[in-house]
C-alpha cells in the first residue's frame, strides 16, 4: 500500500502577525493611491475598512501613528514617477507571501487580486549554496517587504533567471557570490526601466518626513574594489552624553527587581554609540544598541534623522539588525575572542576562574585611555565599587556574588538585598560582560592605523552596512530596493 504524503493537499500557511499585517496595509495603501481617486470620501473610507480588515489593532496609539505611515508613503512614492510608470499596470507582491497560497493573504482581495510572488520565486530558484551565503533567510538577500512587477513581464525575467541558474552554476560552477552579483544586477536595471520596484517599508519618525532612498543599486561596470571610506567616528547623542560608547554599569532596585540603570531614571542595560560616517558623497549618521532579545542578545542598528523642525533624532524603526553571526565574527576579527567566552548560561553561576577573568577585563577596558567611554559609575544599590583590583572587592565580584546568591538560593538572596526577585538579571548580568568584549572591538580598531588596516572609521561604516543591508563594496551580495522611510 503506498504511503500517504501528510504534507500533500496541506496550504501553506500566510503569517498574521502585526508586522505582516502593517506590511501588507502598505502595499494596499500603495495600491490605492496609484490605482483609485483618493480624493473621493467613499474611496478613503473604502481603503480604511481594507486597513481595519488587516490590521484589526489600527484604532489603536500605535495603529495610528501606523495607519499616517501607510498613508505618507504611498503619497510620496506616488509623487515619484521616477521610481515607476505613471499609468503602468503593476502586480503587487509581498515578501512574506507564500507562492502558493498568496490569494489568501488579506492584501490580495484589497489589491483586486493583481498580485505576484516573482520576486520570492527568484529566491525560491536559488540553489542550496547559494542560499547558504544568507544563512537560508531571504531577507539577508534583500530586505524588501513588497515588490511591484509591470505585468507582462514576469516570464520573461523568470526564463532569464533560469538562464543564468544554468551557466553560472550548472554549467560554470562559479562562486555563488559572482551568480548572486549577476542577478542584483540585473534587477538593479529592472529597478532602472521601472519594470520591477522592491521596496522597504519604515515606520514613520514624527516630525520628520518621509522620504525615498535609492539602497543597493548595482553599478559594477566600474570595477570592483572598496568605496572610498572617507571619514568616521563618534558623534554626540541628540539625547544623552557626548560624542563616544556608553552604557550603564549601575546595579539598581527597579520595582521589586534588580537590573542595570542610572542613579536615577528607568533601567537601560543597551550599550550604545552614536556614530557618523561618509562614503563618497554619501554621509550619515546612527545609533547601535548591544542589548538583550528574547534568546539572547544583538546589535540594533537606528538612523539619525533631521526633522523638519532641524533637530536630529533616532530614527523610529530600526534600520536593521546585523546578523548575530555576523557580529560574534566582527567581534572576533577585532579581539580573537568568541563573544561568549568565559560567560556561563543564565542559570549557571560564575565560577572563581571567570570572575577573575572578568575582573580583569574590566581593569584593562578602563585603563586603555586612548577611546572615551562611559559606563557609569559602578554602584551596587547606591554603594560605589571600583574597578580596579588593588581597592578591596571590584563591581565585577560583588556584581557575580549577587547572581550567584540568587541562582543558588533566591529566598535568602531576597531576604538579604530586600528585593524579592532577580527579574531578568542573570541575563543581563552576562550582557554587560559580551558589552565590555564589543568595547574592546572598538577599542582596538580604534588603535588600528587607518589605511594599514580597518581603523575605527571602517569599524563603524562595517557595522552599519552589515544592518542596513547596504553596500561597502561594489561586490556586495545585497539585492537592491527603494527605503521609504
Amino acid at each position: 500500500m503506498p504511503v500517504k504524503n501528510k504534507q500533500k493537499g496541506k496550504e501553506p500557511k500566510v503569517k498574521n502577525d502585526k508586522t505582516a499585517q502593517q506590511e501588507q496595509c502598505s502595499v494596499v495603501a500603495i495600491y490605492y493611491a496609484l490605482n483609485k481617486d483618493m480624493s473621493k470620501q467613499t474611496t478613503q473610507d473604502e481603503l480604511f475598512k481594507h486597513f481595519s480588515t488587516i490590521y484589526p489593532k489600527i484604532t489603536e496609539k500605535d495603529g495610528i501613528l501606523w495607519k499616517q505611515t501607510f498613508l505618507e508613503q504611498a503619497e510620496v512614492f506616488k509623487k515619484n514617477t521616477k521610481y515607476y510608470k505613471s499609468g503602468g499596470d503593476y502586480l503587487f507582491g509581498w515578501w512574506d507571501a507564500p507562492t502558493q497560497a498568496i490569494g489568501k493573504a488579506p492584501f490580495a482581495k484589497a489589491v483586486d487580486q493583481k498580485t505576484t510572488t516573482l520576486l520570492t520565486e527568484i529566491w525560491d530558484d536559488f540553489d542550496t549554496a547559494t542560499k547558504k551565503v544568507f544563512d537560508n533567510k531571504k531577507d539577508t538577500w534583500n530586505t524588501a517587504d513588497m515588490y511591484m512587477v509591470l505585468s507582462g513581464h514576469e516570464t520573461g525575467i523568470k526564463n532569464w533567471v533560469k538562464e543564468v541558474k544554468k551557466e553560472f552554476i550548472g554549467e560554470v560552477c562559479c562562486d555563488e557570490e559572482v551568480y548572486i552579483g549577476t542577478i542584483n544586477t540585473f534587477l538593479t536595471q529592472l529597478m532602472k526601466l521601472k519594470i520591477l520596484i522592491p521596496i522597504s517599508l519604515k515606520k514613520k519618525t514624527p516630525g520628520k518626513d518621509v522620504k525615498i532612498t535609492e539602497t543597493n543599486m548595482h553599478e559594477w561596470d566600474k570595477g570592483e574594489g572598496e568605496l572610498d571610506i572617507v571619514s568616521g567616528g563618534f558623534t554626540k547623542s541628540p539625547k544623552g552624553p557626548g560624542p563616544y560608547p556608553w552604557g550603564n554599569f549601575n546595579l539598581i532596585k527597579e520595582g521589586s527587581e534588580i537590573t542595570f540603570g542610572p542613579k536615577e531614571g528607568k533601567s537601560g542595560n543597551s550599550f550604545q554609540y552614536f556614530a557618523e560616517f561618509k562614503v563618497g558623497d554619501y554621509r550619515t549618521e546612527y545609533l547601535v544598541e548591544q542589548r538583550l532579545t528574547n534568546t539572547g542578545s544583538k546589535g540594533e542598528v537606528k538612523e539619525i534623522v533631521l526633522t523638519n523642525k532641524g533637530a536630529s533624532v533616532r530614527s523610529h524603526a530600526q534600520t536593521g539588525s546585523v546578523p548575530h553571526e555576523h557580529f560574534k565574527e566582527l567581534i572576533y576579527d577585532k579581539t580573537g575572542e568568541k563573544y561568549e567566552m568565559n560567560v556561563p548560561g543564565p542559570r549557571t553561576p560564575l565560577t572563581p576562574t571567570e570572575v577573575d577573568y572578568w575582573a580583569k577585563y574590566l581593569e584593562f577596558r578602563m585603563r586603555e585611555g586612548k577611546m572615551k567611554f562611559d559606563l557609569g559609575n559602578f554602584e551596587v544599590f547606591g554603594t560605589p565599587y571600583p574597578w580596579e583590583r588593588t581597592k578591596g572587592i571590584t563591581w565585577i565580584e560583588k556584581v557575580a556574588e549577587i547572581d550567584r546568591e540568587y541562582l543558588n538560593n533566591p529566598q535568602a538572596a531576597a531576604a538579604v538585598y530586600k528585593i524579592p526577585n532577580a527579574g531578568n538579571f542573570h541575563r543581563e548580568f552576562r550582557l554587560k560582560l559580551v558589552q565590555l568584549r564589543f568595547l574592546k572591538a572598538l577599542q582596538n580598531a580604534n588603535n588600528e592605523h587607518f589605511g594599514k588596516s580597518e581603523g575605527l572609521a571602517k569599524f563603524l561604516t562595517h557595522v552599519y552596512y552589515m544592518a542596513a543591508k547596504q553596500n561597502v563594496s561594489e561586490g556586495d551580495i545585497h539585492g537592491p530596493f527603494l527605503k521609504i522611510s
